[in-house]
């Protein structure tokens, strides 16, 4: 059995440049990212209904974006002012990635522990065509 590659899964954590890929016509999957409690305000995240603009909300008074067709994609959530970290992610969809297609997250937006018990930074996941199913760590790794 010959050994493919996998292909690597890109995550995008800035408005600008989440904003860039969206005008180009690429698909985003957007996700809220648990970060370790300490100071922090909150946010959430809305999207024009035509899918071409992504907005970063710190107030509650949100109505005038709903009435102007914004829907909200990362409800109100936590961001850590500590770490300076956004709170969401995005993970870029290749045009052409298929259901049950094995990829390479380079950069996890998920909290997960991994075997040694740190939250792990990459993985193997499963595209279920509406989200990447993380995969379990194996015993041993070889890169070759």
């Amino acid at each position: 059995m010959q050994n493919k590659p996998f292909r690597n899964i890109a995550t995008v954590r800035n408005l600008e440049q989440a904003n860039s890929l969206i005008s180009c016509g690429i698909q985003l999957l957007f996700k809220h990212v648990d970060r370790i409690p300490g100071l922090h305000k909150e946010y959430c995240l809305l999207q024009d209904k035509q899918g071409n603009t992504v907005v970063l909300c710190f107030e509650r008074f949100i109505d005038s974006y709903l009435r102007e067709g914004y829907e909200v994609i990362v409800p109100w959530s936590p961001m850590d002012i500590e770490s300076n970290q956004s709170g969401w992610g995005a993970y870029v969809l290749p045009p052409d990635l298929a259901v049950g297609e094995l990829v390479f997250i380079p950069d996890l937006l998920e909290n997960i522990s991994g075997q040694s018990s740190f939250r792990k930074r990459n993985a193997l996941a499963i595209w279920n065509g509406e989200d990447f199913e993380i995969q379990p760590e194996e015993e041993e790794h070889s890169v070759g």
